[in-house]
């Protein structure tokens, strides 16, 4: 909206609610941070959980106008300005947001702006004692949110308002900086891991049947089918669990045991599974015949591949 302002000289002036000042990778990473600590994630877990995925979808691109500054397009506006910000606002930082609001308009010369906090509300202005407990989008607006936007727009028919900003809400935490990907974290090197990992770890059911469809059996034992089958268990969950916390903004997380959700706490007893059954099979390589190392090959090599993607998702984080 500041930006449309800015480029049409038909806009008389300007309403934002829970609106940020920061570019949206940035907002979006403190508002994941923020739900999962109170969720009561493990902060050694909120990285991997709440930032990794997002970081990978802002360098490839694919979340949206994140190379915007509103900053920027709200130091241009010249028209009178209501900046309303919630007191317990979880999506959006708060307090940061309506402190570079008013530099960035005291910067850019606009002495007709009015900055306010509505106590008791969410991020979208709903009644909420702590902005956590998700409000219907049929619940009560906050107490004054309604009489102040109202009042405030009838009262230009006085003139414009004069320059006045609340003390910006208190956050639990500052926003930061989207940190750039090191090589290691490149999209493309992560699609690469999962390609190779998942017909390399249904390989072994899928020659297992057919085996046994031909009436033959595994000559010797082996840890290689749990170690299979935790893999492909672990790779599988672990996408649709990081697209849940993508998709939701983590503000559905759920309970937490041991500062873990659900969830991710049995995905991370499928990946130590992993470890355990490729480093038997590692170990006793020597003793199998050749046939069968030939079909050990795929599912052990993935397991090799499954150890340093685990770790960087958190998935052996203790």
């Amino acid at each position: 909206m500041p930006l449309a302002a800015f480029r049409s000289d038909d806009v008389a002036f300007v309403v934002t609610v829970g609106a940020s000042a920061m570019d949206a990778g940035r907002t979006q990473l403190w508002s994941n941070r923020t739900y999962l600590a109170h969720a009561g994630v493990s902060p050694a877990l909120i990285g991997p959980l709440g930032h990794n995925a997002s970081r990978m979808l802002i360098a490839a691109g694919l979340f949206g106008d994140t190379a915007f500054d509103p900053a920027t397009a709200l130091a241009d506006v010249d028209q009178p300005l209501l900046g309303v910000f919630a007191e317990h606002d979880r999506s959006t930082a708060p307090g940061e947001s309506l402190t570079a609001f008013r530099e960035a308009l005291d910067r850019g010369g606009n002495a007709h702006y009015t900055l306010r906090v509505v106590p008791d509300a969410d991020h979208t202005l709903r009644r909420s004692a702590d902005g956590f407990d998700r409000a219907p989008d049929t619940a009560d607006f906050a107490t004054g949110h309604a009489e102040l936007m109202t009042s405030w727009v009838n009262a230009l028919a006085d003139g414009p308002p004069r320059p006045h900003a609340d003390p910006p809400p208190a956050q639990s935490a500052r926003s930061e900086p989207v940190a750039p990907l090191a090589w290691y974290e490149s999209p493309w090197l992560h699609v690469l891991a999962v390609v190779l990992m998942l017909p390399a770890f249904l390989s072994h059911p899928v020659v297992t049947a057919v085996r046994r469809w031909r009436g033959r059996r595994e000559p010797v034992r082996h840890p290689v089918g749990p170690l299979s089958a935790a893999g492909i268990v672990t790779v599988l969950g672990a996408l649709a669990y990081l697209f849940r916390i993508v998709h939701t903004g983590a503000n559905q997380v759920g309970t937490t045991v041991l500062g873990r959700p659900l969830p991710w706490l049995a995905l991370q007893l499928a990946a130590f599974c992993v470890l355990a059954g490729t480093a038997l099979t590692i170990t006793r390589w020597r003793t199998f015949p050749a046939a069968t190392r030939l079909r050990l090959a795929a599912p052990t090599a993935a397991g090799v591949v499954f150890l340093p993607w685990a770790a960087y998702w958190g998935l052996l984080t203790v």
